[in-house]
């Protein structure tokens, strides 16, 4: 498993961009490293088991080998999207959620019509990890499903009470992805976030085991939000 994240997170470094503002007035970025200090400032003790993951990444960085880097297996992740809305424009589409689906599984498969603007440290190592989301075909109690919840809540302005609802399916069997009105409730420039694996390993951060997201994300970075925020 180590050598498949390192190969998605090297990948998905390489297709950043300059932050550029297309629909809002203010510039758009990652909120991932503004709700890490928002967590270590709540719970200083974070801070000391985040470094010591990111040791363990960077040592292990150091000796990857590409010829060790994936089976030839194929990895099906299931994905559920949690629909969080107050009857705005953050009500989308099943559509539009199935496209960004298919756009997002493009870039892991390295099949995205922007490749070449990867930055030239990152060519020599862009690679498929064999990995493929697609929408959840059964919930977690075996019904079949679209894959797609809905929700009414005033929860969709700020992405951290959206996944305080309780809407999380089982986290080892489900990718969980909330689309939201605002990812961060006085940030609009938020445009998605998640947590590291740290900041989530106890069976009581469950629910904040997931991908936050604006409505309005694929507005941004050539489309490219929903793998950066996976990766």
């Amino acid at each position: 498993m180590y050598n498949i994240y390192f190969l998605i997170i090297a990948s998905f470094l390489a297709f950043s961009n300059p932050l550029i503002a297309q629909e809002e007035s203010v510039e758009p970025f990652c909120g991932n490293l503004l709700i890490e200090r928002k967590m270590i400032e709540e719970n200083p003790e974070l801070k000391e088991k985040f470094e010591t993951l990111d040791k363990e990444f960077n040592a292990f960085a150091d000796q990857f080998s590409m010829a060790n880097k994936m089976t030839p297996d194929t990895v099906i992740i299931p994905l559920v999207f949690h629909i969080v809305h107050n009857n705005g424009p953050e009500n989308v589409s099943n559509q539009f959620l199935i496209d960004q689906v298919a756009i997002m599984n493009e870039y892991f498969m390295a099949a995205n019509e922007n490749l070449d603007d990867i930055i030239e440290d990152f060519e020599d190592i862009i690679g498929n990890p064999q990995i493929i989301f697609r929408l959840a075909q059964y919930d977690p109690q075996g019904n079949c499903t679209s894959g797609i919840t809905r929700t009414q809540s005033t929860a969709t302005y700020n992405g951290d009470e959206a996944q305080d609802l309780g809407l999380n399916w089982p986290r080892n069997k489900y990718l969980n992805v909330y689309i939201v009105n605002l990812a961060v409730n006085g940030e609009p420039g938020v445009i998605g976030y998640s947590r590291p694996p740290s900041f989530v390993s106890d069976p009581s951060d469950a629910d904040l085991d997931g991908i936050v997201l604006r409505y309005n994300f694929p507005n941004y970075f050539d489309g490219s939000v929903f793998a950066h925020e996976v990766a």
